[in-house]
């Protein structure tokens, strides 16, 4: 069914761009190109944190590589994130991560709770968009050591 759709849309694709450029079918551009265009997304994500892994009551760093379509590092990107547990999106906090040069965008976040959460990445630049979404378990902070207030006995 997917690849039905796909095909007619490239299929309208073309005869729009012959109707409207009126060069008839040898100014289209390869169809093979279109097709990929449509399938794939500009921009591909990779989220990391800082602590690895985190944890719930104290500031994260949330770090995002951004790739092209072609794999190479992409920057100049606007990087926004939706950080909600189980995928509430009325309670989700924005996160706007900022560039740092090589495709690297970092942002810092507050997760209040232990469990999992998800985080919406959008990336946009010139008109193109992606998302992705990124599930990641959040653990509780380590107990404090109770056995250091036996020593001082």
């Amino acid at each position: 069914m997917r690849v039905r759709v796909v095909a007619v849309v490239a299929a309208a694709a073309l005869i729009y761009f012959a109707v409207v450029h009126r060069g008839g079918l040898n100014g289209l551009p390869d169809p093979t190109t279109l097709l990929i265009s449509l399938r794939n997304p500009p921009f591909h994500f990779t989220l990391s944190t800082e602590p690895e892994p985190p944890n719930s009551g104290s500031p994260i760093l949330l770090k995002i590589h951004a790739t092209d379509a072609f794999n190479h590092s992409a920057d100049g990107l606007t990087i926004e994130a939706d950080v909600s547990m189980d995928g509430a999106t009325r309670s989700a906090r924005h996160v706007t991560l900022h560039g740092e040069g090589n495709g690297n965008y970092r942002g810092v976040v507050d997760f209040e709770t232990a469990g999992s959460w998800d985080v919406y990445v959008t990336g946009t630049k010139g008109g193109e968009k992606s998302c992705d979404k990124v599930s990641i378990e959040v653990t509780s902070p380590p107990a404090p050591n109770s056995d250091d207030d036996d020593t001082a006995s």
